[in-house]
């Protein structure tokens, strides 16, 4: 018999990606990100490329990016967060972003490129956000 997965302090099991978590929360994506530190350009790089790999071939992406677990965060790392964003909108798709706190939110902050994000304290006003503008802008509904 496989062993058990056993949750993780936060109630997730594993994730299938390295650096992040997804689920299907009523036709949004919800994405949290794994990584306590995202400091240097490699790093970045990686969850970059985990980002990436969640908008291939989508149409109206809703995504709620959760960033309750990183403590720290890099520039770099900040820069893919708003390409991302950015490469999700060219699809007519929306971004937003939970769980900010400490420093990661005194950097969003600060940062004139992060201007474009709604952020929201918690993860059910997000996604209750999402479902106010789906009626009004005709976003189809997720299984």
């Amino acid at each position: 018999m496989p062993p058990m997965l056993e949750e993780d302090e936060w109630g997730l099991l594993p994730p299938k990606r390295d650096h992040l978590f997804t689920q299907n929360v009523g036709g949004i994506l919800l994405v949290t990100l794994l990584e306590p530190q995202i400091l240097d350009g490699a790093h970045a790089e990686r969850v970059a490329g985990a980002l990436d790999s969640l908008i291939e071939n989508k149409f109206k992406m809703r995504i709620l990016l959760d960033l309750t677990r990183v403590q720290k965060i890099g520039s770099a790392a900040v820069g893919k967060i708003v390409a991302f964003r950015k490469r999700v909108a060219t699809q007519d798709g929306v971004v937003k972003v939970t769980g900010l706190k400490g420093v990661v939110r005194q950097i969003f902050d600060a940062n004139p490129l992060t201007k474009g994000f709604e952020v929201y304290d918690d993860q059910v006003r997000a996604i209750n956000s999402f479902r106010a503008k789906a009626k009004g802008r005709g976003f189809r509904k997720g299984p």
